[in-house]
């Protein structure tokens, strides 16, 4: 089996196939839903899933010109939910496994509301209940999923471009220009795989010794400090936050201890300012405040910067910040031996029945 490493580094050639294959991949969808009117998308996720959700939706809500919210399944689930026809509801699972989607979808196909599921499998459980479907272009057999994590997101940027252009949203020339960046994207990935490595490699050692990890993002890095947690918690077993920028400095901040790691994954975006602000403090009162960028003005310490620019900047940026993620999972799992391939608590799904 490929290991959470093996998959970054299979990330360029994944996202050529899905790139490629876009039009093949999402032509069902736009045939029923390019004459509908919609005054919002929802989107229902968890895990991984929901982090990518939260790394696309400024660029979904930008380039479709419309709302787009993010629901945990159990959160709707456990309310009395009241769902509209003017909404476009996209269920992700990318397994396809997850049992409060298979509920949630089948709740929303019940009542007649159209709904999308978003998959790697699509003859999964969740595959075989959902009317209609979407095939992600990819397939990843680790369970703690990397290059499937940011397939999905590219696959959201890709699916609301074909939207928002053939519903005449966004104009040839902007579309053009977005295309440009992807392609600009792709020629520097490779690049910024390594240059990842060579960071997470250098640091591995000293970061395998840290009790307690916080990531903070906004924007589009939001999902990727939230797919921080979530990867260093499920891989490593230590605590790991991922917060929203604000939402750190509105209380969490009192929690912070002198030896904590403290990761800002920079949205390059209208928080900046801010960012330096929180950087400034926690520099006085923790040792390690690093940062991964885009951009080569900001400056703290143990940084890693990738130095790209484009129009798509926040969204695509996110996509190679969450690459030193992946790979410090994947490191801190093996320095501790840790196995990513068989469950530490194989009776979890057996008790509570969160996979199907």
């Amino acid at each position: 089996m490929k290991s959470i490493e093996d998959y970054v580094k299979l990330e360029p050639e994944i996202f050529k196939q899905i790139i490629y294959k876009r039009k093949e991949l999402i032509k069902d969808f736009l045939m029923k839903v390019n004459n509908k009117d919609f005054d919002d998308v929802v989107i229902f996720a968890t895990g991984s899933s929901s982090n990518a959700a939260y790394t696309v939706q400024p660029f979904l809500s930008k380039i479709l010109r419309k709302p787009v919210y993010i629901f945990e399944p159990s959160l709707v689930l456990g309310a009395t939910p009241i769902f509209s026809n003017k909404t476009l509801y996209l269920a992700i699972s990318e397994g396809g496994h997850s049992r409060s989607i298979e509920k949630i979808i089948e709740l929303l196909q019940a009542q007649t509301k159209l709904v999308w599921l978003i998959t790697s499998n699509l003859n999964s459980p969740v595959g075989k209940v959902a009317n209609n479907k979407l095939f992600l272009g990819m397939k990843e057999e680790m369970p703690y999923v990397s290059a499937g994590f940011s397939s999905e997101v590219l696959f959201l940027i890709l699916l609301a471009l074909e939207f928002s252009k053939a519903q005449g949203v966004t104009p040839v020339g902007e579309y053009n220009t977005y295309q440009s960046d992807i392609e600009k994207f792709l020629v520097e990935l490779p690049k910024c795989i390594n240059q990842a490595d060579l960071y997470v490699n250098k640091n591995k050692a000293y970061l395998s010794e840290k009790k307690r990890f916080i990531f903070i993002g906004y924007g589009a890095t939001y999902g990727i400090a939230r797919e921080a947690e979530t990867k260093i918690t499920e891989t490593f077993g230590h605590s790991a936050w991922g917060k929203e920028l604000e939402e750190y400095m509105h209380g969490p901040y009192l929690g912070l201890m002198s030896n904590d790691f403290i990761c800002f994954i920079d949205g390059k975006g209208v928080l900046q300012e801010r960012e330096q602000k929180l950087g400034k403090f926690l520099k006085e009162h923790v040792k390690d405040v690093c940062l991964f960028t885009t951009d080569s003005n900001l400056k703290f310490n143990q940084d890693l910067d990738f130095k790209f620019e484009s129009d798509l900047s926040q969204t695509l940026s996110a996509l190679l910040l969450v690459i030193p993620i992946h790979l410090l999972a994947f490191q801190l799992s093996k320095i501790k031996g840790i196995s990513l391939v068989t469950s530490r608590y194989p009776d979890f799904d057996k008790l509570t029945h969160s996979k199907i």
